[in-house]
């Protein structure tokens, strides 16, 4: 009974989005590349998976996640640019959603994601370092606020060799 306080930013609570594990079943995916970062008028998919209006602005992060100094994950991530705003222009900001939110009083809920297999585009290919139409994993992710607003969505290409995917029923 009471009041309990969580830290949106801690490591515990971040962790609950990140299910890529290593072979001794440790976390994997730390360290992290940021690619690009851009702000641009959302397009269809990005208005449906976010629930956008036409015409309204996202925030486009591309960066690498590597796991002892290898890339294992691509991710291409939309965030609408009205809940976060000036993420564009920043001059050294997290892209971490549990910094972000806490940075933009955004109160994290669930996340969704759908995990599906795929072949290497040539780009994607060459970012992981491996051969062009390579199999790979492609975690589509959602990340809602407590009220069920999506805040992000992620499409993360994944080299899984050596690496597995933790779902974990709580």
């Amino acid at each position: 009974r009471g009041t309990f306080v969580n830290d949106q930013s801690s490591q515990e609570l971040a962790a609950r989005y990140s299910s890529i594990r290593g072979e001794n079943g440790e976390r994997v995916g730390e360290e992290v590349e940021l690619l690009n970062v851009s702000e641009a008028v959302a397009t269809d998919m990005e208005c449906a998976r976010l629930r956008l209006s036409s015409q309204e602005n996202v925030h486009r992060i591309r960066r690498l996640r590597l796991s002892d100094g290898k890339p294992f994950m691509l991710e291409d991530v939309a965030m609408p640019a009205k809940v976060f705003a000036g993420l564009s222009q920043s001059t050294a900001p997290s892209y971490q959603i549990v910094i972000l939110a806490q940075q933009h009083g955004v109160l994290l809920g669930k996340g969704k994601e759908r995990i599906t297999t795929g072949s290497a585009s040539a780009e994607v290919a060459d970012a992981l370092r491996v051969e062009p139409s390579a199999s790979i994993l492609v975690l589509d992710r959602l990340i809602y606020t407590l009220d069920g607003t999506p805040v992000e969505w992620r499409l993360g290409y994944c080299n899984a060799a050596g690496k597995h995917y933790l779902a974990e029923i709580k």
